[in-house]
């Protein structure tokens, strides 16, 4: 059989955007699995797959349109029910009560409630029924991030990377918390393996340069951070920190200026409140918990307060920012 025949099938094709989005390429999973849902629309296959890359993507309204035509098209199927919320994931369950992946979706959606040893149940429930799967193990360590219980937390992230090492968010997770135990060059080659993964990651590329800069490696942070600047001019947590560094090496007129754009980019920014004064900031910055910008540095929040010496800040908000 003709090779582009084979490539170009359904099944194919399937493969294609499951591996897209065990990646994290969310954007190439959706336009792949979008396709092969107008192509073969009487199948559910993948559809679970492409509800939460539009959802990973914040395309509510393809979202809402998806999940209107699988649950009245297809009700009795576990994946229709999977596109849309917490009661009906549970409905997916109560149809497939071995489909893991509604477990791990419901999961996360209750991890947003804060219902914390629920989603913790529902990730376990999945893990029995797949011990492999390595979202329900993420967000288990992401139950324990939220609980502060960050050596149980970081076990079950290095679980799941163990059985997926390209996805860059988990990557940059278990980053974090090198970083929270002080240990900054271990937590700088995972960043430097998910950009091996993927150079154009902005949102790597700042948590690098934030890395960086808690490392006093100024220069290089610099670097970093123009890089970021020119491929993503909009994103005022870049001019933010550029501030803060400049100030740092002693240059006052670039650090001001810095700050200035910084206000001009998001005004009501808390970290804004005082800038050049005092080179400080008391909030979440651009892109709060989770709501991602369009560069997507948004990710990783906003800078925190700055202590008396404007030489650290902490990372308040990071360990709620990814899913699986």
């Amino acid at each position: 059989m003709d090779r582009k025949v084979i490539a170009n099938s359904s099944m194919a094709r399937l493969l294609l955007g499951r591996t897209c989005f065990e990646q994290g390429e969310y954007g190439e999973c959706r336009t792949i699995l979008d396709e092969l849902h107008k192509r073969r629309p009487w199948r559910v296959e993948g559809t679970e797959l492409l509800s939460t890359s539009l959802w990973h993507l914040q395309d509510t309204h393809g979202l809402s349109a998806l999940a209107q035509t699988l649950t009245s098209e297809n009700r009795e199927r576990a994946e229709s029910w999977c596109a849309a919320a917490i009661e009906c994931m549970e409905r997916a369950i109560q149809l497939d009560k071995r489909f893991a992946y509604a477990y791990t979706l419901l999961a996360h959606e209750l991890i947003v409630q804060d219902e914390l040893d629920k989603a913790a149940g529902a990730f376990k429930s999945a893990l029995l029924l797949s011990p492999r799967d390595y979202r329900a193990w993420y967000g288990l360590g992401l139950v324990h991030l939220k609980k502060e219980q960050n050596s149980v937390a970081q076990t079950n992230i290095q679980k799941a990377i163990s059985i997926n090492p390209t996805n860059r968010a988990m990557l940059c997770t278990l980053s974090n918390l090198e970083q929270q135990r002080g240990k900054s060059e271990k937590a700088l080659k995972l960043i430097d393996k998910a950009l091996e993964l993927n150079p154009t990651d902005l949102a790597c590329r700042f948590n690098r340069a934030r890395l960086l800069y808690e490392a006093k490696r100024n220069d290089e942070c610099l670097v970093e951070l123009n890089r970021l600047k020119a491929s993503s001019p909009d994103e005022a947590v870049v001019f933010h920190l550029l501030a803060r560094v400049h100030r740092r090496m002693g240059s006052s007129h670039l650090s001001l200026l810095n700050y200035s754009w910084a206000a001009e980019l998001d005004p009501r920014s808390d970290q804004n409140l005082g800038g050049g004064s005092n080179g400080g900031g008391n909030g979440s910055g651009t892109g709060g918990s989770g709501a991602a910008t369009s560069s997507g540095i948004g990710n990783f929040g906003g800078l925190s307060r700055d202590d008396e010496d404007d030489e650290e800040y902490d990372d308040d908000d990071d360990d709620g920012q990814y899913s699986a």
